[in-house]
């Protein structure tokens, strides 16, 4: 069975999905980027293997985009402190991710190679890693079963498995487990995720599975530290300031519309609105979007100094310093839950604040601690949304008992990198 989906994804599928993806590419300028940077990576990869003198201990960390190279990076930060001469070379499947990911912890940086059988051979032999290390997910098949085939160790880390996943379209399930059995370890968040995986992948299969957590925590915890130090917990002193990040096009008609109505309420309430893509033609967009409800808007771009402007709404028309502007907010709303997913909740939860977010929150094991924690709040809808906020802005003992149990998340589960390094050297 095996053998006959190898063949398949082989000789079928991936072609097929190339073919596709080539033809979208024309239209999308973020695909169009990650293709030919895939093409290219053969040649980088050439050059700095011709150029260095690497050494017998390659790890070869994949991450689909910013988030997971994030997740990845106190990882690759750990090893390089344990040895210095351990060199980490980094793929991206994304622009976002390659394009802002700086660290002296990565020796390379390259756009996965594309996935057919002598791309990934060709990658495979020219970086001889000891391990390759995918963050949370985006498993490429050729790359696990070409590791396999070799006697490489493949890792994944930081994986969520949910109960969905027994519920997959059959072949669909068992390419799944096909290309998880073939991985030599795994390392999941919780218990509920081991319990699921193991029961997806069956008994006659058998990687190595253990618990241990979500890096990012660690990440974000450490790089609010610095920050701590020049913003202050206490809700009360800060900014009367709503900060809505990461907003997706299909959950505009919900949460424009309520901003305005928390808006007219509160006369001296802030809001700082921060679109997923901010493009020039983005927040063109959503300037008239808001114009219509008779709020003007001015966009902020300053990436050294991020003081904020006095007026009531700001449209943030940069990328890299929401982390930073959390801490001068009282109350975040967290895009991407009306549409494939919520993003980052981890960041507004250490600045000590309450934190919303849409429905589409299940893969994200931190949305679902700070829900229970009663830090953060899921809203289905425009009514939900301004209920919940009318609430955090009115009961100023509320907001501060919120804002304190969505930073007790991340404290609470700190230490997850250090085992995870611990695994990869030890596994």
């Amino acid at each position: 069975m095996k053998l006959f989906f190898i063949i398949f994804y082989n000789c079928f599928l991936y072609p097929v999905l190339f073919l596709i993806a080539l033809f979208a590419s024309l239209f999308n300028e973020k695909l169009r980027e990650s293709l030919i940077g895939r093409f290219r990576s053969k040649n980088k990869l050439k050059n700095y293997f011709n150029k260095t003198n690497p050494n017998a201990n390659i790890y070869w960390f994949h991450v689909a985009s910013l988030g997971e190279y994030y997740q990845a990076l106190p990882i690759m930060e750990k090893l390089k402190k344990i040895d210095n001469g351990i060199e980490n070379i980094v793929s991206f499947s994304s622009p976002s991710g390659y394009d802002n990911s700086y660290s002296s912890a990565i020796s390379l940086k390259v756009y996965i190679p594309l996935d057919f059988f002598w791309s990934v051979l060709f990658a495979i032999n020219i970086i001889k890693p000891k391990k390759i290390i995918f963050s949370s997910y985006d498993l490429w098949p050729n790359l696990v079963w070409v590791a396999e085939h070799k006697g490489i160790h493949s890792n994944l880390f930081a994986a969520r498995f949910s109960e969905k996943n027994h519920a997959l379209w059959y072949p669909k399930k068992l390419f799944a487990r096909l290309i998880h059995s073939s991985l030599s370890s795994i390392y999941v968040i919780d218990e509920n995720d081991s319990y699921n995986l193991s029961k997806m992948i069956g008994k006659k299969f058998s990687p190595i599975i253990k618990v241990l957590g979500n890096p990012r925590y660690d990440y974000v915890l450490e790089k609010s530290l610095s920050l701590n130090d020049k913003h202050t917990m206490n809700l009360s002193k800060r900014t009367k300031r709503i900060i809505i990040g990461s907003i997706h096009k299909e959950e505009e008609h919900i949460i424009i519309p309520a901003l305005t109505e928390l808006m007219d309420s509160h006369k001296d309430l802030k809001i700082l609105y921060v679109p997923h893509e901010p493009t020039t033609n983005e927040i063109t967009r959503v300037k008239a979007k808001f114009k219509e409800m008779n709020y003007v808007g001015s966009v902020f771009r300053k990436k050294t100094d991020i003081s904020l402007p006095s007026e009531r709404l700001v449209i943030l028309g940069i990328v890299g310093i929401l982390s930073k502007l959390y801490w001068e907010s009282i109350i975040a709303y967290v895009g991407g839950g009306f549409g494939r997913g919520i993003h980052n909740v981890m960041e507004p939860a250490v600045a000590g604040i309450p934190v919303l977010f849409g429905p589409k929150h299940n893969h994200a094991h931190e949305a679902i601690e700070l829900i229970s924690s009663g830090g953060g709040f899921c809203v289905k809808n425009k009514y939900e949304f301004v209920n919940r906020m009318e609430k955090l802005i009115l009961d100023e003992k509320y907001l501060r008992i919120s804002g304190h149990a969505a930073s007790h998340v991340i404290f609470k589960n700190q230490g997850s990198a250090d085992k995870i390094v611990n695994g990869i050297l030890n596994d």
